[in-house]
């Protein structure tokens, strides 16, 4: 498994697992504009992984910015050719919001189970 964690300050942290059978990704905090240098290196280690489902674990997201948005397209974009898929776990109610009004319940899998 590797493990990329990268954060700046306390406003958002991204965490990527590669366990070879899926890649997690982990947001917490708040993904806004100063988190895009993070999300640039977790799609780069992403991709420097073999492709495989991802499931982007929101459950202590507080705020998806555009950015963060846009991060889950390029991840979509990315593993969807070559048929796998991206599953957002657990969205609170306003970042689940931003998820229905761009349409990504039409393209990828909103888990809300909070179990």
């Amino acid at each position: 498994m590797t493990e990329l964690r990268a954060e700046r300050g306390d406003r958002g942290v991204v965490t990527v697992e590669s366990t070879g059978i899926e890649i997690r990704i982990v947001l917490t905090g708040e993904i806004d504009m100063n988190a895009e240098p993070e999300l640039d290196v977790a799609i780069g280690q992403v991709l420097s992984e073999p492709l495989a489902p991802i499931v982007v674990d929101v459950t202590d997201l507080r705020f998806l910015a555009s950015c963060g948005v846009e991060f889950i397209a390029r991840l979509y974009n990315a593993v969807h050719p070559v048929g796998h898929t991206v599953t957002v776990l657990n969205p609170t109610g306003p970042v689940l919001r931003i998820l229905q009004i761009v349409g990504f319940g039409d393209r990828i899998s909103i888990v809300t189970d909070r179990g």
